[in-house]
């Protein structure tokens, strides 16, 4: 039987790229985080980010990281 390939889902990427965006500011409280990542902007980043590292292994460390900072330096 062939192996099937789980990859994460858009919440579990959306979770560590706000884990890569409250790393550059560290005083925004949780609340603040997730107003800021439910906005059409920052939507729009992570979900283009996550539809281009689908299927990739780089998708949680590299596709989220970079997510996290173009919002780091939308913000």
């Amino acid at each position: 039987m062939a192996e099937t390939k789980m990859f994460p889902t858009i919440e579990e990427f959306t979770k560590e790229v706000k884990r890569y965006f409250k790393d550059d500011w560290p005083q925004l409280s949780d609340a603040e985080v997730d107003r800021y990542l439910a906005t059409d902007e920052a939507q729009d980043v992570i979900k283009t980010r996550y539809e281009e590292g689908k299927g990739k292994k780089c998708l949680m460390i590299g596709s989220a990281a970079s997510a996290g900072n173009c919002l780091d330096l939308m913000y």
